[in-house]
């Protein structure tokens, strides 16, 4: 047995501690033990969380639940117990089940040890716990057995773990404890790659953690003070402004009563010109007495004394109204004059208090004058943004927004090799798909990305997930030309980029531009003019499927997205969804489908933009109500791709939910489906954005829609346009990325349907010339 250790709050813990842990856990949780069924799936043999944590507290093995947590994520690291689904760390939880690596009857080393309890003392299959019957390594779960001697370490390793070559024929109970030899070689091999990342990963967290805590301690002692010198100053001003406040007041009061005078006058003005109107017919008319002549002259009298009166009234107002407003923007000036040293002192290190002083004098002029060029965002007088977003504005420091495309970038852009041709002319040939590691669906960027560069590809590594290459991927590996840290590093976002780079074990690959790239198990990076990061699809059926991370859900296919935007764009213009150039062919009642369905799902999803089915069909949705989970993060603190968890704190501070926590993932995409919650909002270039998608319904392996009671095939729809994944930018009409998944299926079913419909066309010509 090896002496890997694992780390468990500050204490190192032996692996021969853990195992011996495990053996006393499993024993003390027997009555907790037992088969269950969550969310109508059934598990055998599996505990809560929150048992395992009792447990370890009660039997002195932890401290408290934290030291239990810890030492549960111990024992799940090494292997000696997991998640029933495979995709969950050790949590004290109740809706959480957990297993030991012990009572598993499934999987690969339960495979291999069936097989040997099965073929007992045939030569034609190695024992598990040593080498094959030529002398190689043994075969491990989850990863490439080394074929070639590409990997000595992994030979060393084996070596130092104690494993020796086993006959299959060794006598006594050798086939049942050769099992559980080979299983504890195979747990200590991968504790050793294990350990090793974890001390990368630990030194790493460390750094930013003390980065971090140092920014927070000056950002906060800058926001105290930038603060105390705000209050100070507002309150000076406010004090100042007072005897303007009781000037505006007693203006006020002036010009009510010269409107009350203009209405009456006015009301006066009108029965007098009715009077004048009646004796003028009367004068007219010649029936008129005496008397209505003096009623008609005074009449006139009247109406030129009030037209006298009123013009001298308006006169006398204007005047009044031009002496407070220049009295209160002498006021304005003076207080601003006075106090805008106080404003400069504490506010220098924010980028000059002056600034804000002039602003809110400027704020405060407007409002005097009744307009409302102060009510911007981030204006004092603004409704929607209050004083501290102006603090916010002055004092922090973000990080800049991603530079423009380097060099070495645009050598690789797709526009390139795809420049001025159509989606159709940049189908697949038969022969890539030869030994294609993900069978019958090539990934691919098309022209509409031309500004897209795929700077490199990765081998994806998770605590959930580390990529495990079939001899497929070592082919299309052997064929890209390798990543080299030291020539891109000057294309690197920023000097954390390209520490991390450099560190990446082997680098990864740059495929050619245009060129297909592989899914399931290895992360894309990209640039673009719009977007810096990196991408990830998992889709469901393929010969690279993850299948763990599909166990238990519905769905069919994800979409991880991770990075940078480099200018703030939009939120209601960064859409995604599917774009045809062809209308649908064969699609009965097709009016039925515009005018009523899609007609009654836009009333639902008011976010939903369509196309005209019979020109060029669309499906649109905004991006940020459409994701299922998305996070907001500070650069170098963003979450691996399939660990994300919704959080837009940093985005919104007051996107939580009633105890202060993350809103729901489900609460924010009713919240944002709503365009008044979108209107104004712009993606920030100084966070780090995690786009999480996924559906259910499309089946991209075989090109159906899973309807639940049957599989509809749309090959027959689509008239050989492929389906895709993609995001947008509307304003612009640019795109953060474009990418179609090109199947087998789809391209012979389109070729038969196209020379079926060719000789229908050609019969019927010859039939007509005849």
């Amino acid at each position: 047995m090896t002496s890997a250790k694992e780390s468990v709050l500050g204490s190192e813990v032996a692996m021969e501690d853990l195992k011996e842990l495990s053996d006393a856990m499993r024993d003390g949780l027997k009555p907790h033990i037992k088969d269950r069924t969550h969310r109508l799936r059934s598990y055998k043999r599996c505990f809560t969380g929150t048992a395992g944590a009792r447990w370890l507290v009660s039997a002195g093995r932890a401290a408290d639940e934290a030291a239990a947590v810890a030492l549960g994520n111990a024992l799940l690291q090494a292997g000696l117990i997991h998640h029933v689904s495979y995709d969950k760390t050790f949590k004290s939880s109740d809706s959480l089940l957990y297993k030991f690596t012990a009572d598993d009857d499934s999987g690969a080393v339960g495979d291999l040890s069936r097989a040997q309890s099965q073929v007992g003392s045939a030569r034609s299959l190695p024992a598990l716990g040593g080498g094959s019957a030529d002398g190689s390594a043994p075969a491990t779960p989850g990863r490439m057995t080394p074929a070639t001697p590409e990997a000595p370490e992994a030979d060393g390793k084996a070596a130092a773990s104690g494993g020796r070559p086993r006959s299959s024929a060794s006598g006594g109970g050798g086939a049942s404890g050769g099992g559980h030899h080979a299983h504890r070689a195979l747990l200590n091999a991968q504790v050793h790659g294990l350990n090793a990342k974890l001390e990368r990963l630990a030194a790493t967290h460390a750094a930013l953690a003390s980065d971090a805590a140092r920014r927070l301690d000056a950002w906060e002692g800058a926001a105290s003070e930038d603060l105390r010198e705000i209050r100070s100053a507002v309150s000076s001003l406010a004090a100042s402004m007072a005897p303007t406040q009781r000037q505006v007041l007693a203006l006020g009061s002036q010009v009510a009563g010269l409107q009350a005078q203009l209405t009456s006058a006015r009301a006066l003005g009108a029965v007098q010109q009715l009077l004048i109107t009646l004796a003028a017919l009367a004068i007219g008319t010649g029936w008129a007495p005496r008397a209505l002549w003096a009623l008609a002259a005074a009449a006139a009298a009247g109406v030129a004394a009030v037209l006298l009166g009123v013009g001298r009234g308006e006169e006398a107002a204007a005047q009044v109204l031009a002496g407070e407003a220049g009295a209160a923007a002498a006021a304005q000036r003076r207080a601003a004059a006075l106090h805008g040293g106080s404003f400069g002192g504490g506010a220098a290190a924010a980028g000059g208090g002056g600034a804000l002083a002039a602003a809110a004098a400027a704020a405060a002029r407007d409002d005097a004058r009744g307009g409302d060029q102060g009510r911007g965002a981030g204006g004092f007088g603004s409704k929607d943004a209050p004083g501290l977003r102006v603090l916010a504005t002055a004092s922090a420091e973000g990080e800049p927004a991603p530079p423009p495309m380097g060099e070495g970038a645009r050598k690789l852009l797709v526009g390139s090799v795809m420049a001025g041709k159509t989606i159709d002319e940049t189908v697949p040939a038969p022969e890539d798909f030869q030994n294609w590691p993900d069978g019958n669906v090539i990934m691919r960027a098309t022209p509409k990305s031309n500004d897209l560069a795929v700077t490199r590809v990765t081998r994806y590594e998770s605590p959930v997930h580390v990529a495990t290459p079939t001899p497929a991927h070592r082919s299309w590996e052997a064929r890209q030309a390798r990543w080299s840290a030291a020539a891109a590093e000057a294309d690197a976002d920023d000097a954390a980029e390209a520490g991390a780079r450099a560190s990446e074990a082997g680098g990864g690959w740059v495929p050619a531009p245009g060129a297909g790239l592989p899914v399931n198990q290895y992360v894309i990076h990209f640039e673009s003019d719009l977007f810096v990061g990196k991408m990830m699809a998992y889709i469901k059926g393929l010969p690279s499927s993850h299948e763990p991370y599909f166990t238990g859900k519905k769905r069919r296919s994800v979409l991880m997205l991770q990075g940078r935007f480099k200018s703030p764009l939009k939120v209601d213009d960064v859409v995604t969804g599917q774009e045809f150039g062809r209308p649908y062919k064969n699609l009965r009642g097709c009016w039925l489908m515009e005018k009523v369905v899609l007609a009654f799902t836009k009333r639902v999803i008011t976010a939903m933009e369509t196309g005209d089915m019979t020109v060029q069909p669309y499906m649109l949705f905004p991006l940020l109500p459409l994701a299922h989970v998305v996070n907001v993060s500070l650069p170098g603190q963003e979450p691996p791709l399939d660990q994300a968890e919704e959080d837009l704190r940093l985005w919104d501070p007051s996107l939580v939910d009633s105890n202060g926590n993350p809103m729901a993932s489900d609460a924010r995409r009713r919240r944002f489906m709503r365009d008044v919650h979108r209107r104004g909002r712009t993606y920030t270039t100084d966070h780090v954005w995690t786009f999480v998608i996924w559906q259910q319904v499309i089946d991209v392996a075989g090109y159906f829609l899973d309807l639940i009671v049957q599989q509809y095939d749309m090959i027959q729809h689509l008239d050989g346009q492929p389906l895709q994944s993609m995001v947008k930018d509307k304003a612009s009409g640019k795109y953060l990325f474009h990418l179609v998944y090109w199947n087998t299926k789809l391209i012979a079913e389109t070729e038969r349907i196209r020379a079926a419909e060719a000789a229908a066309a050609a019969a019927a010509g010859g039939g007509g010339a005849q």
